[in-house]
């Protein structure tokens, strides 16, 4: 079978990414109203938390959506997650399911040699997540 690539959720890494943004600047303003000292260091520790956040999100979501980088690849060789950066080979996927949260999906893959389970959130990549998981499961029902 032919190489099958997701990219990575541009909505996803947009809205986090500017959501926290927004979130930084308005603590940012919000700090100049302040006189007292405590008040002062109490803003700057918040303002901190958000930049590295910020910083955090940029690099990990923001960045790869706009280089236009590769979040899931499926191939001959086995399962690629780049956005948690696993590797998956086939000869070692005991089995693929799909797991329902309350507000998104993901893809539960069990292993063979450690008898542990990990998790593909697909909210992440760009596509539904019927399309996704149907992608990985037709794959893995190919190769197995």
């Amino acid at each position: 079978m032919d190489t099958i690539q997701f990219k990575y959720n541009k909505g996803f890494g947009f809205i986090s990414f500017f959501g926290i943004l927004a979130l930084f600047i308005v603590f940012l303003l919000k700090s100049f109203n302040y006189t007292d000292i405590a008040d002062i260091k109490i803003m700057i520790g918040f303002e901190a938390i958000m930049l590295l956040f910020l910083i955090i999100v940029g690099v990990k979501y923001f960045v790869p959506v706009i280089t236009n980088k590769i979040a899931l690849e499926i191939n001959k060789e086995g399962i690629i997650d780049n956005t948690r950066h696993n590797q998956f080979y086939w000869e070692n996927i005991k089995f693929i399911r799909q797991v329902n949260f309350k507000n998104s999906s993901a893809i539960e893959i069990g292993l063979l040699d450690s008898n542990s389970t990990n998790l593909i959130r697909l909210q992440y990549i760009a596509g539904t997540d019927y399309e996704i998981f149907n992608a990985v499961d037709n794959y893995f029902k190919h190769v197995k």
